[in-house]
């Protein structure tokens, strides 16, 4: 007799701690008789696939296409994070999308041979440890490692990898341990680190259509016959004697018959002797091949397996067939719900595994332990929303807006302007009351106003802009809404031409003033009395390239702590005790966004490596006052391969000699976008060279003198050469955060 009364035994398995223990009883589990089965399919006579077969079949186009099905539908997984930091959510994310994006190919590998493994490898970003990339190894070469004792004993800890190094091409065995091993056994069961491969239920139709006198070899056979009119020859039995120049020669009529089979197979003409027996019939006769009763079985016999070859993989063959009716899976939601509850089966084991062998690992390193989710999005709920929306009909009249190109939409807002024109009336027309167009109906769905100088309707009188309520319009005459039409028309027709007039006037304005244009684009100025030059545009202000080298930068030149940062390097370029330096030079500065500041020298190739001494010159005096270094320099020179041109007078240094070149590709390496500039003569006042004198000085007359531009500077300022080294694409598209 059962009683209600639980036993002692079960009070202590329902204690708390018996649900939170440590060890794992079936973490070592495996099963006893898991390859049972391959003995019963050997003794059945059924082919019993192995990773071999799995490097033969890849090369079947039918079992190609269908992995590339299964491929494609993971690749449209979305995932969302459930964290309680923010950063850490941020940080996972940023971190599948990566791992997925790069290495989602070679984890579906499992597809092919049941398992995906390899070598994982990590980098630092912004000081964090990231993920860099997956090496995969063949299945085939690898072995799982489990740890032999302690309170992870059975569980997985490495991969064993067998096979030869590139580098020495020498045989052995390596270790790979985590966190670097990664081991997918996608749909894998009872603990086994193998499972059952997409491809292996596939196996048996590819086989019975690749294989040895298979479906395809058969249409070959069947073709290759047909192509060469193949068939039977009738002979006499005897022997054949027949002269071949050097005398008699005698053949078997059965290899004479055979030779000639064989020359109608290379194409050569038949030739046959007409000597008949007594009946009256050839002794030799030619009887063509003939087709057998059902040839289109022949040609079917392969497409059917493929159809079961897909099957095998897991994909209903209606899937990639044609919808004879509707779109989208129209007719074929069942087979496609199916496939891709499949598939969202393989995105939760895929995903579970980078978490757990990948993502977690991150986290633990950058954060410290955190409590985080990854929900994959389905991709089975996603088709059957889409195939609810394409079923779904507009109720009652409700007709669904067309989709117009925009090309059809202009060439639609052309022919209605054309008929507006041809519809519209001269001012000789007002009279005519006879205008249907002008005296029809009101549409009372429209508000309507008053024009201008007023209206009288309906013996109600209304002044120009005032609202004529819809009471008052249902009791217009047809005089009354042909001069209520014909107004809003003339009222309509001269704000049109006002607003074009003072378009006109401001565009007028604008041209008269000067406006500023880019500083990339050229204008032509005439010189004397027939001859043209290109010259550098005219801009407002210190931002003209005949004193600003950097047209491009918010703050121009001068700006921010640039003057500041000018007598500082002047400064110590004077104080450095280096004789290989020389101190009579150009030296330019750009202030980034982020504070940092890039400089540099005038002179030839050499310039970088004395800009790189000056800049540890100067960050170790910064560090020396407990300021954080700050200036940084081009590791190499610009030249004429960075766009840099000659002056066109002839006039000025060789391209990549002057300082603001330099500093402009230094600034194109900084991380932060540049802001001012600023370029000052390096050696002992009054040595500036006249040409580039204007007597202006960086933080007093103190300070280094300021320089003007060379010819070759403004040249490559105009045309934007400057710019464009030190505001590259990664500058521009990060503005908007300083």
């Amino acid at each position: 007799m059962a009683s209600d009364t639980p036993t002692s035994s079960e009070i202590v398995r329902l204690d708390p701690a018996a649900f939170l223990q440590v060890k794992r009883q079936t973490a070592g589990y495996r099963p006893h008789l898991l390859s049972a089965d391959r003995y019963r399919r050997a003794l059945d006579g059924h082919p019993w696939f192995t990773l071999r077969e799995a490097d033969a079949m890849r090369h079947d186009p039918q079992v190609t296409f269908g992995l590339r099905i299964l491929r494609a539908a993971l690749y449209q997984v979305k995932v969302n994070i459930a964290a309680d930091d923010k950063k850490v959510g941020q940080f996972v994310q940023q971190q599948f999308q990566k791992i997925w994006r790069r290495s989602l190919r070679q984890f579906l590998g499992f597809f092919e041979y049941g398992v995906s493994v390899g070598e994982i490898s990590y980098a630092t970003e912004k000081k964090r440890v990231v993920f860099d990339r997956f090496d995969p190894v063949h299945p085939r070469d690898a072995r799982p490692l489990e740890f032999a004792k302690g309170k992870h004993r059975g569980q997985f800890c490495g991969i064993r990898v067998r096979g030869h190094m590139a580098s020495d091409c020498k045989g052995g065995e390596f270790d790979l341990l985590a966190p670097h091993a990664f081991w997918f056994s996608g749909e894998s069961e009872y603990g086994s680190y193998w499972s059952q491969p997409r491809m292996a239920g596939a196996y048996e139709p590819w086989l019975e259509k690749r294989g040895r006198h298979g479906a395809v070899q058969s249409r070959q056979l069947w073709f290759k016959k047909g192509a060469f009119s193949g068939g039977s020859i009738r002979y006499p039995v005897g022997r054949t004697s027949y002269d071949n120049g050097d005398g008699t020669t005698t053949i078997d009529n059965q290899d004479l018959a055979r030779q000639i089979a064989e020359d109608v197979m290379s194409g050569a003409v038949m030739s046959l002797p007409s000597t008949m027996d007594k009946n009256g019939q050839f002794l030799w006769v030619y009887e063509p091949p003939k087709a057998g009763n059902e040839v289109r079985n022949i040609l079917e016999y392969p497409q059917e397996l493929d159809k079961e070859i897909l099957i095998g993989m897991g994909i209903p063959p209606e899937l990639v067939s044609a919808a004879t009716v509707g779109s989208g899976y129209s007719g074929r939601a069942i087979p496609a719900q199916m496939f891709f509850s499949s598939c969202d089966e393989v995105v939760h084991l895929l995903v579970d595994a980078i978490d757990r062998q990948i993502l977690r690992n991150l986290v633990v390193i950058n954060f410290g332990r955190q409590c985080y989710q990854i929900i994959p999005d389905s991709l089975a709920e996603k088709v059957l929303d889409d195939n609810d929306k394409s079923k779904a009909k507009p109720k009652g009249d409700d007709k669904q807006p067309v989709q117009l190109s925009l090309t059809a939409r202009q060439r639609l807002t052309k022919k209605i302007r054309r008929l507006e024109r041809l519809l519209d009336l001269d001012a000789s027309d007002e009279g005519d009351d006879s205008d249907e167009l002008f005296s029809g109906p009101l549409n009372l769905s429209t508000t309507y106003r008053a024009p201008k100088g007023g209206i009288s309707i309906a013996g109600k009188q209304f002044i120009g802009g005032e609202f004529i309520p819809r009471q008052v319009l249902q009791n217009a005459t047809a005089e009354d809404r042909r001069n209520l039409r014909l107004g809003t028309k003339k009222d309509r027709q001269a704000a049109e031409k006002q607003k074009k007039a003072n378009t006109r006037a401001k565009r007028a304005a604008k041209l008269e003033r000067g406006r500023r244009i880019s500083p990339r684009t050229f204008t032509t100025e005439p010189v004397g009395n027939t001859d043209t030059r290109a010259v550098a545009p005219r801009l407002k202000g210190p931002r003209s390239p005949k004193r600003n080298a950097f047209p491009d930068m918010p703050l121009g030149r001068g700006g921010a702590n640039t003057n500041h940062h000018a007598k500082l390097v002047a400064d110590v370029l004077n104080s450095l005790e280096c004789s290989s330096i020389r101190k009579d030079r150009a030296i330019t500065v750009i202030e980034h966004a982020d504070g940092t500041v890039t400089l540099g020298l005038s002179g030839p190739k050499t310039a970088p490596q004395d800009a790189q001494k000056l800049v540890k010159a100067l960050n170790a005096r910064l560090v020396k006052e407990g300021k954080p270094p700050v200036y940084s320099a081009s590791d190499k020179a610009a030249d004429e391969s960075d766009g840099l041109v000659c002056s066109g007078t002839g006039k000025g240094a060789p391209p990549g000699n002057c300082s603001e070149a330099h500093a402009a590709k230094g600034a194109g390496q900084n991380r932060s976008r540049p802001l001012a500039h600023q370029t000052v003569w390096g050696g002992k006042p009054g040595t500036c060279p006249k040409d580039f004198q204007t007597r202006k000085y960086a933080e007093g007359k103190d300070g280094p003198e300021i320089m003007r531009p060379c010819p070759t500077c403004r040249t490559n300022a105009a045309q934007g050469t400057y710019d464009r080294l030190a505001c590259t694409r990664r500058h521009r598209s990060t503005s908007g955060n300083h």
